[in-house]
């Protein structure tokens, strides 16, 4: 995953607090209680030790390292030193499965439909991963839609998920290279699954027919496993699309996640990925195109973050400036040359931002020379209003 060392950030989390002792006709059996933090939305769902049993017999094809299933005892299903046994050893399966790539990715979506999840958060988890990054963040893009953005859009707002994106976004070469891994991926075939039947004549999930669903992972454009835009338009064409998707979803979550999420985009240095990114993509367009300017999608972000801070934005870029900041700015002194568009765009910025705290930290004396220069840069540009 983008760090799936990290547990504590992952958004899709799993325990098993309790257990009820239920009576179906004349046999006592154990419901395991399943609480899921789906991007830290909270529900429950009830399984019986067959249901994990079929799973771990589903799955262990795809990852031969799953904790083994506990031991099946007849008629001692209800027995307290069981259940003791038997509830950690379930959290932990269902814990390695979800930081386990081949199960979070395998076509069958088994985990997922056995956690009743939806399809939204399935994707969202699956743009973690790497093997398949660029097609899921085509279709994390979607959830910015209309059609799902009041209900599932918030997921955009986790920090692993701001953290992917800027990562994608900050290094040359870091979408290409998703893209060739995206390939190898879907040019890989699957483990064939051992065919498997449920222990105790439960044949799927849930193991009580009366349970209702939350959610079907079939039949949804988001959560089936994307058709390589690779395959269909060729790779240039995929990473724009990806491209796009993954500037529109940062600028979602700035404009509507809150302070924290905010705070975790500055954190990852996301003012300086954007310029860098704007700086970047102006200067290979450039060469192609005489309208070139900075790019309208990332600076949309950059006014999110504007709007939302409001009187701090001062602050904000002033603390930017003093970590760096007038450095990725120096980038783009020769642009300021070529087009007037980048020499208002960061003239602007600054201006936005030009109280005292951020004067004292553009002219720090560590970077003095780089300010002066921007500075000049700026008053020898081709822009009036710039100047």
């Amino acid at each position: 995953a983008a760090n799936a060392g990290e547990k504590d950030a992952m958004p899709i989390q799993v325990e098993i607090p309790s257990t009820e002792e239920r009576s179906s006709m004349l046999k006592s059996f154990t419901v395991y209680i399943v609480q899921v933090s789906d991007f830290g939305r909270q529900y429950q769902i009830e399984r019986r030790f067959d249901d994990f049993a079929k799973l771990h017999s589903d799955l262990i094809a795809y990852d031969p390292s799953i904790p083994p299933l506990p031991e099946k005892r007849m008629f001692s299903s209800t027995d307290a030193s069981v259940v003791a046994e038997r509830r950690p050893a379930f959290q932990r399966i269902l814990r390695h499965m979800l930081r386990s790539e081949d199960i979070v990715m395998e076509k069958s979506q088994t985990v997922w439909k056995f956690l009743e999840m939806p399809p939204p958060a399935v994707v969202a988890t699956r743009y973690l991963f790497k093997s398949q990054r660029l097609n899921y963040a085509r279709q994390c893009g979607k959830l910015t839609d209309p059609k799902y953005d009041k209900e599932h859009a918030y997921r955009l707002t986790h920090p692993m998920l701001v953290k992917t994106s800027l990562r994608l976004l900050a290094t040359e070469g870091a979408l290409q290279e998703a893209a060739k891994t995206s390939a190898a991926a879907l040019a890989t075939p699957e483990p064939a699954a051992e065919e498997s039947s449920s222990v105790d004549g439960g044949a799927g999930y849930p193991s009580d027919a009366s349970t209702p669903q939350r959610a079907s992972s079939q039949g949804s454009g988001l959560a089936d496993s994307p058709t390589s835009a690779i395959a269909k338009g060729g790779e240039a064409a995929a990473i724009q699309e990806a491209e796009a998707s993954i500037v529109e979803m940062l600028r979602w979550a700035i404009a509507n996640g809150t302070d924290q999420v905010r705070q975790h985009f500055l954190k990852e240095n996301g003012i300086g990925v954007l310029l860098s990114f704007i700086f970047r993509k102006g200067r290979s367009e450039s060469s192609r195109e005489e309208g070139f300017g900075p790019d309208q999608r990332a600076r949309n972000v950059l006014n999110a973050l504007i709007k939302a801070a409001g009187d701090k934005f001062s602050s904000v870029f002033a603390h930017f400036l003093s970590a760096g900041g007038i450095s990725v700015l120096s980038e783009s002194v020769d642009l300021l040359q070529q087009h007037q568009g980048f020499a208002d765009f960061v003239s602007k910025l600054l201006w936005i931002a030009w109280d005292e705290e951020a004067q004292r930290a553009f002219l720090s004396e560590g970077h003095i020379r780089e300010a002066l220069g921007l500075l000049s840069a700026l008053f020898e540009c081709p822009s009036k209003g710039a100047r």
